[in-house]
């Protein structure tokens, strides 16, 4: 299963990890792992991109984590929030149709060691 921890600060999100494989199907095939990593890893793009915001990054086999280290206000706090809040919105409907596959977890800052 494909576990996603979604951190949040005030509203909105400054980090997200997938780790996992889903088991929809086989390597090569799953497309439910190759969905869940096009989503995460479009959105750490969107970040990387965007002028303005800082992300720190680490992408390995089943593995993709991002931190967003800042986001000036303004232009790139907007565009910021419409990545993450995008990349949110298709993982979450990716698990409704997917639940046995993958799970979501969004958790605030303040809650991140109780998150399992």
């Amino acid at each position: 299963m494909i576990k996603a921890t979604i951190t949040r600060d005030a509203g909105l999100i400054v980090g997200f990890r997938l780790e996992g494989h889903s088991g929809y199907a086989e390597k090569g095939r799953d497309i439910v792992c190759a969905a869940a990593s096009a989503v995460a890893q479009t959105a750490v793009l969107g970040l990387e991109h965007t002028p303005g915001i800082s992300v720190e990054k680490s992408i390995r086999e089943a593995f993709l984590e991002c931190r967003v280290l800042s986001a000036q206000p303004g232009e790139a706090r907007v565009r910021h929030d419409a990545i993450t809040q995008t990349m949110l919105k298709g993982l979450l409907s990716l698990e409704a149709g997917h639940k046995d596959y993958i799970k979501i977890e969004i958790c605030d800052i303040e809650e991140v060691s109780t998150c399992s």
